[in-house]
């Protein structure tokens, strides 16, 4: 322990052997020196347990208590363990929190302790934003001060006008001009103000200035033209630049994976807390799912009735909405990374891993297995027929296959680790997204068709129903929306950590998007041309979540109008957050 870093490694790459997860060898220092002591032996391109003594000595228990003596919050972990997790003064904060989150990083820690940081997490966003409330409600009041001081003085300065038309006219009118250019001068101030609070992404903030400035405009009569035109402009710009997005928040750890009912009436979510929750559009919470691990993918049935949902404890449930267990299937040994519905919800794909993707009768029984990944498979999805399945590997290689488990064709799509798959319904296109930072288009063939360069790890990735519109997330916070031909054409930034999934509806606006920082948004995607879809369409995940969506919410109440339209309806293993 005399360098407790990479201490922390040699014990997290243990852990994992223990743990039954495959590492795959790759000479780093870490793994020489481990291979060195004699407790591990490469074997077939991966590292196993050298001798049964060994693992019965240095077993599982004493790798978590030797990682548990070099946590450099281990007082506070501990004292947060004795409260059963529910003493928040426990929880780390501000510096102590990223030294905890750069310790952290690379290794394999136990759920408790991602827990504990996800907790620590949450509770500094939380102080953070009350904060910059408290920050906020300190200035609005500075401006209240100072426009009640304003209004004395303009009180003052009436009075005094009062007084001086009847000394002089000419001296009385002289006044009103200077209390007409004063307030002009006021309502300059709030529309430039309107505009650097939208600038800076403030745009709660910029609405509120210029609707001040519209309504003292209004109240003090006939403007000049460049006046009124600035008061227009910073208006138009704050209603109608700005995107409404609602939030789900409930979750005691990142959100790895969202879906949406065909009816637009449900949202699923899945976390590292181990639920699924199933919210109404509004946020209203109906049902909690509970698993015995993390939930690492989820997706509605093509009737929106059933949901299913894959864990890395190797389980595939399915359930109904109301929250009723219908099957509990073994699936595989190791972690499910991906799963799928077909078109007509007959057949449930898991991928794992095992290097499989298996195929799943709704009553639990085994259909076929896909064999023939050389790693971990990360993404399995259906194209609109169900006749094709896609699925997509650790070690870049994207594989289709036929529903009787012939393969039909394989390609290195990436460089990196294909990290999301999702089929464009009515082009027929599959989009691969990899941590090589790219996002791909390609002809079921293999065929390359176009490629989107990002600047960080890509992580889920969609495709709009009509092929029109292509979403990427990833490690920058964000989500960036593409036309097919490499077009960009928007970035949100909704949320404050690293964006797991995302979703688009059949329209190409956004549907949702889950995140690190704990939360679901479905904002507005972006400017585009309004349109009705025709029909039902699936999503344009190729069903990976397989299901059948309309345009639009039957409300209509929770998606934004973007600006300037009127809407007609609204893998490295690095690349897994904390679990």
């Amino acid at each position: 322990q005399s360098n407790p870093e990479r201490a922390g490694r040699l014990l997290g790459i243990d852990r994992q052997i223990l743990q039954g997860l495959e590492v795959t060898t790759d000479d780093s220092r870490e793994q020489i020196e481990l291979i060195l002591s004699g407790l591990v032996v490469k074997e077939k391109g991966k590292l196993k347990v050298k001798n049964r003594i060994y693992q019965e000595v240095f077993n599982l228990e004493w790798v978590e208590k030797q990682l548990g003596s070099l946590r450099p919050y281990s007082q506070t972990f501990d004292a947060w363990i004795a409260t059963g997790q529910k003493d928040e003064s426990r929880l780390l904060r501000g510096q102590a929190l990223k030294d905890a989150q750069i310790w952290a990083m690379g290794k394999s820690l136990s759920d408790l302790d991602y827990q504990f940081l996800a907790a620590s997490v949450e509770l500094d966003r939380k102080e953070v934003q009350k904060a910059l409330e408290a920050e906020r409600t300190k200035e609005v009041e500075a401006k209240l001060k100072e426009e009640q001081k304003n209004a004395k003085l303009q009180r003052l300065l009436l009075g005094v006008v009062s007084v001086a038309f009847a000394i002089s006219s000419g001296i009385g009118i002289f006044a009103l001009w200077q209390f007409r250019q004063a307030r002009i001068s006021e309502i300059i101030a709030l529309a430039s103000s309107s505009k650097g609070l939208f600038a800076s992404n403030n745009q709660l903030g910029a609405m509120l200035d210029a609707i001040k400035a519209k309504r003292r405009m209004d109240s003090l009569g006939r403007v000049d033209s460049k006046t009124a035109q600035r008061v227009e402009t910073a208006l138009t710009q704050a209603v109608y630049g700005t995107n409404e997005f609602n939030r789900l928040i409930g979750h005691q750890g990142s959100v790895l994976t969202v879906d949406i009912s065909p009816d637009g009436k449900l949202i699923a979510t899945g976390s590292i807390d181990k639920t699924v929750k199933i919210w109404q559009e509004d946020g209203t919470l109906l049902e909690t799912l509970e698993h015995s691990a993390t939930v690492h993918r989820l997706a509605f049935g093509p009737d929106g009735k059933s949901l299913v949902s894959g864990s890395i404890d190797g389980t595939v449930k399915l359930w109904d909405v109301d929250g009723k267990l219908l099957q509990n299937i073994a699936a595989h040994n190791v972690p499910v990374w991906g799963v799928a519905f077909s078109p007509k919800g007959e057949i449930i794909a898991s991928a794992s891993s095992d290097r499989t993707v298996k195929l799943w009768q709704t009553d639990g029984s085994l259909f076929a297995t896909l064999t023939g990944h050389q790693d971990s498979v990360r993404g399995v999805a259906f194209n609109d027929r169900g006749q094709i399945i896609a699925s997509g590997s650790v070690d870049g290689v994207v594989k289709l296959w036929s529903i009787d488990g012939k393969l039909l064709t394989s390609f290195k799509a990436h460089q990196g680790r294909v990290t999301d798959l999702a089929f464009c319904q009515q082009t027929n296109l599959l989009v691969s997204a990899g941590t090589d930072k790219i996002a791909k288009l390609w002809q079921p063939d293999g065929t390359l068709v176009r490629t989107f360069q990002d600047d960080n790890v890509t992580i889920g990735t969609d495709c709009s129903d009509n092929g029109e519109y292509i979403a990427t997330s990833g490690r920058d916070n964000a989500v960036k929306i593409w036309k097919p031909d490499g077009t960009f054409v928007r970035i949100l930034k909704e949320h404050k950590a690293v964006v797991r999934d995302v979703a688009l509806r059949a329209d190409g606006l956004m549907a949702a998007s889950a995140s690190d920082d704990g939360t679901v948004s479905h904002p507005a995607a972006a400017d585009l041309p309004a349109r009705t879809a025709s029909g039902t369409g699936s999503r344009g995940r190729g069903h990976r979540r397989s299901r059948r969506r309309r345009a639009l919410s039957p409300s209509r109440r929770h998606y934004a109008r973007p600006a300037g339209r009127r809407s007609d309806s609204c893998r490295d293993h690095s690349d897994e957050p904390s679990r």
